[in-house]
């Protein structure tokens, strides 16, 4: 398998998650720790997924992109966000 396929193979727990990659994997009750993901770091894993060239990275990366676009609606949504 190429190292890309190893990278993403070793990693899918980390890409895994249901709101985004967790900027820690402590659960210390603080606003970055798990299961907090924070956008800038989303970006930067999706960017960094794309510049690999590899489809199965495309991949990773949309899954990442369309996981982050449904967390940030459910949260507006969850908040009040949806009321006029």
């Amino acid at each position: 398998a190429s190292t890309i396929a190893q990278l993403l193979q070793r990693t899918t727990q980390l890409f895994g998650y249901a709101a985004g990659v967790p900027t820690s994997t402590t659960n210390s009750g603080q606003q970055w720790d798990f299961p907090n993901a924070w956008a800038p770091l989303e970006l930067v894993l999706v960017e960094a997924l794309l510049g690999l060239n590899s489809t199965g990275a495309q991949q990773v990366a949309l899954q990442l992109v369309n996981r982050w676009i449904a967390t940030v609606y459910c949260g507006w949504n969850n908040t009040g966000g949806n009321s006029s």
